[in-house]
């Protein structure tokens, strides 16, 4: 028997017959030969692999003792020193104007993680934001020059931060109280006529004797109100421009029912239909505010109006932004489906975040959900212009007018030591016209007359305007309802008591140019005098 090596190098061999007899049985032979030789094969690869997995394992271990086998240097810092080192090493960093690393930052060039983006504005749900929104909201209510609503609008407190301090007069601040909670019957002369017969005389004498009994009781009320007007806060509301346009007085009303008043306009633009107005709203402390966004509202986004329409107060509608219009040159409103109607203008239109985007303006009618609002940036552009501070009732009510301009000068000349005696004239003079025709002859007249020579010369366009009101009296019209336009005019310019009452009210308004009052007056008279006119 011989042997045949089929895997050379290794101690292993397949010792297989060659005598093998050839014919039928030399297949099987041949076929059994070749299988060893494969299975041989493979084992012997196998092997290899697991010689050289051990030898490397074997060359790791030898490498990792070594170097644990190495010694270390020395330390020279404790922990607590390693730190103050650091610590100094971070200050003298920061002080020579280089940014001061961290210990745990990378060092440059080595890749860094991204940037966290900003997280986006907090989405808060509707009852949130109704629930935070709601209390900034108040009712608006418009009053005439008779005391009377005449109509109610929206608003919302501005934070003061948006707003630059604004100076005010005081006096004009405590009118403006009086106005709003003035009652009903008005002033005295508003109240008085002339009787038409003399039967009528001493009715009327007495009826006048007890109004101005009341006149004195009601300011003896007045000022007790406003010394004991309770936790008056100064607040700043914004509006539309024509929701207050025809106001004398302005009332607030707040969410939980509490009550004040508007006494001065700060800033307004009829163009864009804002105002701002200087609240005094009586609560315990400083009502809740919103702040306006410059962001103009994304057609598709969603936005929420709070207003009072029809006088419900606080009501609650959410839409979407349909679309941006131009309704101007330069001017853009933005359409949305949040529903307005009557008495939300001037409400908030809020974004989901909570800020104010808008202003509750306008309705189309015949259209279905066609609201407007102005954008809240028209708001932030009129708050950086120079702001021009009116009274609410200055330039709308010729009457008040008249009357704060005597209080003024009344409590002026009161206050000084040799002016008392000129207050008094003063405030006899202003009642004068309302004598005329009572049978005190020129006692009027002589009034008026007694207060021009008394009152300084700042104060001396009451004098003239008393005097004026004392021959524009109706008892010196020879008025006829049977006559003829003509022939009324050609009495009026025939009547001394209109000629000097013309002469009058223009010296009022040489002597005080701003004294609107003056002007009604003179063009009543050019008109029934029928100068100028064809």
């Amino acid at each position: 028997m011989a042997s045949v090596a089929l895997c050379s190098g290794h101690a292993h061999r397949f010792h297989l017959p060659v005598w093998a007899p050839v014919g039928r049985r030399a297949v099987p032979v041949v076929i059994l030969t070749v299988a060893m030789v494969l299975a041989s094969r493979v084992q012997c690869e196998d092997r290899n692999a697991e010689e050289s997995r051990g030898s490397n394992t074997a060359n790791a271990d030898e490498s990792l003792a070594a170097v644990a086998a190495k010694p270390k240097p020395p330390t020279t810092e404790s922990t607590e020193g390693k730190a103050a080192g650091q610590a100094g090493r971070l200050a003298t960093t920061a002080r020579a104007g280089t940014p001061a690393k961290s210990p745990h930052e990378k060092p440059e060039g080595q890749p860094t993680a991204a940037a966290t983006p900003a997280p986006p504005a907090a989405r808060r749900s509707p009852e949130d934001l109704y629930a935070q929104a709601s209390p900034a909201v108040v009712t608006l209510e418009i009053l005439n020059d008779h005391g009377q609503v005449i109509g109610s609008g929206s608003g919302f407190f501005l934070s003061d931060r948006f707003v630059k301090a604004v100076s005010v007069d005081v006096d004009a601040t405590v009118f403006a109280a009086r106005v709003k909670d003035e009652d009903e019957l008005g002033s005295l002369s508003d109240r008085l006529q002339t009787p038409d017969t003399e039967n009528e005389v001493a009715e009327f004498d007495r009826v006048g004797k007890v109004i101005a009994e009341f006149d004195r009781a009601r300011k003896e009320r007045e000022l007790a109100r406003e010394k004991h007007r309770p936790n008056l806060r100064q607040a700043y509301v914004v509006t539309n421009q024509h929701v207050i346009d025809a106001a004398v007085s302005i009332g607030v009303r707040l969410h939980d029912g509490a009550t004040g008043f508007v006494s001065h306009v700060i800033a307004e633009d009829s163009d864009t239909d804002v105002a701002i107005l200087l609240a005094w709203p009586a609560c315990p402390k400083p009502p809740p505010s919103l702040g306006v966004s410059a962001d103009v509202p994304r057609i598709g986004s969603t936005v929420y109006a709070i207003g009072s329409p029809l006088g419900l107060a606080n009501s609650l509608s959410e839409g979407l932004v349909s679309g941006i219009r131009e309704v101007a040159p330069g001017r853009r409103w933005f359409q949305t489906t949040a529903s307005i109607g009557p008495g939300s203008s001037g409400g908030p239109v809020l974004a989901a975040d909570g800020n104010v985007v808008g202003i509750a303006t306008a309705i189309r009618p015949g259209g279905q959900n066609l609201n407007f609002a102005v954008p809240g940036s028209e708001v932030l552009r009129l708050l950086g212009k120079p702001l021009k501070t009116r009274e609410v009732w200055r330039g709308r009510s010729f009457r008040k007018e008249e009357e704060y301009a005597f209080e003024a000068a009344c409590t002026a000349l009161a206050s000084r030591a040799d002016g008392r005696a000129a207050a008094e004239s003063l405030r006899s003079a202003r009642w004068a016209d309302t004598t005329v025709g009572l049978g005190k002859g020129e006692e009027p007249e002589k009034a008026a007359s007694e207060a021009i020579r008394s009152v300084p010369d700042e104060f001396r366009y009451l004098g003239y305007w008393c005097l004026g009101k004392v021959h524009d009296h109706p008892s010196h019209d020879r008025w006829n309802p049977k006559l003829s336009e003509a022939e009324r005019t050609r009495l009026a310019r025939s009547n001394p008591h209109k000629t000097a009452a013309l002469r009058a009210f223009e010296k009022v308004a040489e002597l005080k140019p701003d004294f609107a009052p003056a002007y009604d007056r003179i063009a009543g008279l050019h008109i029934s005098m029928g100068n100028g006119l064809r």
